[in-house]
């Protein structure tokens, strides 16, 4: 298992306005009654935690390595430190408080050869979870990085209002 990790990402600066710009009241935040494709984890997977909680919000600046969002410009010093040649997706995704942590469904984002990395936004007790071992905690201006066809899962924080991540998925 090869992960990539990268704390303090960006300058702290940069950093503190990206966060602020996409926790503010006013950031579009859109609902999505999975935390991964539908048919996919039906197909694929088996769902970690009870069906009522497997939810997420979602933001999506590229979707089939197209800009899809006109707040694209708000992750633009995040994806000038990172080394691609396409951008295949990139969404950020927001999952609330809940008493116990829960843990969604082991999946991979893609499963060809492409890059998976995780920018946290938050620091909380949620984490991503590897399926063949290991966690990475979820601190604020940190970066993951790893293949996309490593099966892995997110979870739900309970000390915070809620997890922020960035998704992002790119060939090099």
């Amino acid at each position: 298992m090869n992960i990539e990790l990268f704390d303090n990402f960006l300058d702290e600066s940069v950093f503190s306005e990206m966060r602020g710009g996409m926790t503010c009241p006013y950031f579009p935040w859109y609902w999505n009654s999975s935390t991964i494709d539908l048919k996919e984890r039906y197909d694929k997977h088996t769902l970690l935690c009870d069906q009522i909680d497997d939810y997420q919000f979602t933001h999506s600046f590229v979707e089939s390595g197209k800009q899809v969002s006109t707040l694209y410009p708000v992750i633009e010093p995040l994806l000038k430190k990172i080394k691609y040649k396409s951008l295949i997706r990139v969404k950020a995704n927001l999952v609330t408080r809940t008493n116990d942590i829960v843990r969604y469904s082991y999946h991979v984002d893609y499963d060809y050869e492409c890059q998976t990395s995780i920018f946290y936004l938050n620091t909380c007790d949620g984490y991503t979870e590897f399926e063949s071992g290991g966690k990475v905690n979820s601190v604020g201006n940190r970066l993951i990085t790893f293949n996309s066809s490593l099966r892995h899962t997110g979870t739900s924080c309970t000390n915070d209002k809620s997890r922020f991540v960035i998704n992002l998925n790119y060939i090099t």
